[in-house]
C-alpha cells in the first residue's frame, strides 16, 4: 500500500514539475528558431531576445533590427508551456481547466511600439489581430494570423468595410519546408472620389527555402473601381498568379504565370489576358551562392561565369484580347555557352541569342502613335517656348496647333512612319495586324530575316523625332526617307486636345508641361 502511495506521489510531483521542465525545452526551441531565421536573413537583420522562463508560461521580448536603416520591430511573445495546453478564461470559469491538447508550447505574439499604436488607432483601440503559433514536440509548428473585421464610417462617401481574414503557415523543425494558406473575403473602401471593392483574395503556397523548390497560387475574384461623380467603372475579374519551381539534377526551372479573365474599362472589355515567363537551365547551387553572395556584397564573378556557361534561358509569352485587336508576343532568350572564358558585356552579347515573334492589331498601333505624336507636340511646344521666351525676334511657336491641325499633322506623320516601317521590313502588314520577327544572334540583329546595320537602327530611332521648322507654315516630316502614304482619316474626337489651341503659354504652364511629359523626344 505504501508503494502505491509513493508511486502516486511521484506521478503527482512529476505532473506538477512537467511545465517547468517543458519551459526549459521551450526556451531552447525558441532560441533555436531565432538562430535558424537569423541564418536565413544573414546580415540583413539583427535579432535580440530577452526570455523570461516561468512555470506555466514564459515571456519573450524579441527585437528585429535592419542595420541599414536602424529601424526596429519589437514583438512580445506570451508562451504557454506544455505538456497540456489550456485555454485560460479566468479562475472561476470551468472551461479554463479543460485541456485543449498536448503541445510543446502555444505562443501568442503581439507587436510593440509605434507600429502597434498605429494599428490600435486605426481600430479605435479594439483588438486588430491575433497571432498564435503552436509547437509540437518534434519541433514542427503552425502559425495562424487572424485579422479582425474593421468598419469605418465618416460619411456616406468616406467608409471602410474590411471583413478581415486568416493566414496560416506550417513549418518543419528545420525551418526549411513551409506551406501556407490565405483567405481574405472582402474589402470595400470609399472616399470622396472613388469606391474600391476587392473580393475573395485566396491563395496557397508550398516551398523549401533550402532547395528553392515550391509552388504558389494566389487569386482575386474581382476588383471594381467606380467613380462617385459619374457612372464610370473599371472591373477586373478573376485575377490569378501561379508559380512553380522544380529542381532536377541540380538544374532549376522556374515558371510564373499571370492571367485575367476580363478588364471592363468604362464599357470597353479587354481580355482574356495571359502572361507567362519561364527560366530554365539554371544551376541551382550556383544560383544560391550568387544570391547569398550578392546580398552580402561579395565578388561573385567566378560563380557568375560558371552560371552563364550553363546557357540559362528565359521564355516569355503574352496573349491579350482587346476591342482594338489582339496582342501576341513570344520571346526566347539564351545567354552564354560552355566556351565562355570571361565575364564581359561583349562576351555575353556575342554568346546570346534572342528570338521574338510579335503580333499587334493595327488599331492599337495607331492609337499608340496618336498618343505619342500628341505628347511630343505638347513637349516640343513647351521646349520651344522656354528656349525663346526672352527672344523678341523669335518666330511664332510652330508647335501650337488647333485640334484640326493636330489631327492633320498626326495623320500625315503616322502614314509616313508606318509605311517606312513596312517598306524597310521592320513590320509586316498582315491585314488587321502588324507582325514582326526579331532575331539577335552572333551580335547581329535581323527584322523579318533582313539584317539591320547600326546605321539602320540609328535611322529607326531618328525617324521617331518630330521636328518642325519655325518658318514652315505646313511642315512635313524631314527625318523619314520614305514618302508618306495618307492613312484613312480618323474621327476628330480620337485626337487629344491640342497643347494650347493658339492661346499664349505662360512660363509656369510651360514648366508644368515639361514636368508632366513622360515620353522623351526622339525615343
Amino acid at each position: 500500500m505504501k508503494a502505491i502511495t509513493y508511486l502516486l506521489l511521484l506521478i503527482i510531483l512529476g505532473l506538477a514539475a512537467a511545465p517547468w521542465g517543458v519551459g526549459i525545452l521551450v526556451e531552447k526551441r525558441y532560441r533555436e528558431m531565432l538562430d535558424q531565421i537569423s541564418k536565413l536573413y544573414g546580415s540583413d537583420v539583427e535579432f535580440q531576445v530577452d526570455f523570461k522562463r516561468g512555470y506555466l508560461s514564459s515571456v519573450a521580448k524579441t527585437s528585429i533590427t535592419d542595420p541599414a536603416t536602424g529601424q526596429t520591430m519589437n514583438f512580445v511573445d506570451t508562451i504557454q508551456n506544455g505538456p497540456v495546453i489550456f485555454d485560460f478564461k479566468g479562475v472561476a470559469n470551468p472551461a479554463s481547466y479543460i485541456p485543449q491538447g498536448f503541445k510543446l508550447a502555444v505562443i501568442d505574439s503581439k507587436l510593440e511600439g509605434l507600429l502597434e499604436e498605429s494599428i490600435k488607432a486605426v481600430y479605435g483601440g479594439k483588438e486588430a489581430y491575433k497571432i498564435t503559433t503552436a509547437l509540437d514536440y518534434a519541433g514542427n509548428g503552425e502559425t495562424t494570423i487572424k485579422v479582425f473585421p474593421l468598419q469605418v464610417n465618416q460619411g456616406p462617401d468616406n467608409t471602410v468595410d474590411w471583413q478581415g481574414g486568416v493566414y496560416t503557415i506550417k513549418f518543419d523543425s528545420s525551418l526549411e519546408n513551409f506551406t501556407g494558406n490565405i483567405a481574405f473575403p472582402k474589402l470595400v473602401y470609399s472616399d470622396g472620389l472613388n469606391k474600391i471593392m476587392v473580393s475573395d483574395i485566396t491563395g496557397n503556397f508550398k516551398s523549401n527555402v533550402e532547395t528553392n523548390e515550391g509552388n504558389y497560387n494566389f487569386g482575386i475574384a474581382e476588383i471594381i473601381v467606380s467613380d462617385h461623380n459619374t457612372d464610370d467603372q473599371v472591373s477586373i475579374k478573376k485575377i490569378n498568379f501561379t508559380g512553380k519551381a522544380d529542381v532536377n539534377n541540380n538544374m532549376l526551372t522556374a515558371n510564373m504565370q499571370y492571367a485575367t479573365d476580363s478588364i471592363d474599362y468604362i464599357g470597353d472589355v479587354y481580355g482574356p489576358i495571359g502572361f507567362n515567363i519561364t527560366f530554365g537551365n539554371i544551376d541551382n547551387e550556383l544560383f544560391k551562392q550568387i544570391s547569398k553572395g550578392g546580398e552580402q556584397g561579395q565578388n561573385m564573378d567566378p560563380q557568375l561565369l560558371e552560371f552563364f556557361k550553363q546557357r540559362p534561358t528565359m521564355n516569355i509569352t503574352l496573349e491579350a484580347a482587346t476591342p482594338q485587336g489582339d496582342i501576341s508576343v513570344a520571346v526566347l532568350a539564351e545567354v552564354g555557352n560552355a566556351d565562355l572564358t570571361e565575364l564581359t558585356e561583349e562576351s555575353l552579347m556575342s554568346s546570346s541569342s534572342i528570338n521574338a515573334d510579335i503580333k499587334v492589331g493595327k488599331e492599337l498601333i495607331l492609337i499608340a502613335l496618336r498618343e505619342y505624336v500628341a505628347s511630343e507636340i505638347s513637349m516640343q511646344e513647351a521646349i520651344y517656348f522656354m528656349q525663346n521666351r526672352e527672344n523678341a525676334q523669335a518666330a511664332p511657336n510652330p508647335y501650337v496647333m488647333t485640334t484640326a491641325e493636330l489631327q492633320e499633322f498626326s495623320n500625315e506623320w503616322i502614314a509616313t512612319f508606318t509605311q517606312y516601317m513596312v517598306d524597310d521590313s521592320f513590320w509586316i502588314d498582315a491585314g488587321d495586324q502588324y507582325t514582326t520577327n526579331i532575331k539577335f544572334v552572333n551580335n547581329e540583329i535581323m527584322f523579318n530575316d533582313v539584317v539591320k546595320t547600326p546605321t539602320d537602327l540609328e535611322y529607326l530611332g531618328a525617324s521617331l523625332n518630330i521636328t518642325i521648322e519655325p518658318e514652315q507654315a505646313n511642315p512635313d516630316i524631314k527625318t523619314n526617307k520614305k514618302s508618306a502614304t495618307q492613312q484613312p482619316a480618323v474621327p476628330t474626337d480620337s485626337i487629344p486636345e491640342p497643347p494650347s489651341d493658339l492661346q499664349p503659354m505662360t512660363e509656369e504652364e510651360a514648366e508644368q508641361r515639361l514636368d508632366a511629359v513622360q515620353i522623351p523626344a526622339g525615343i
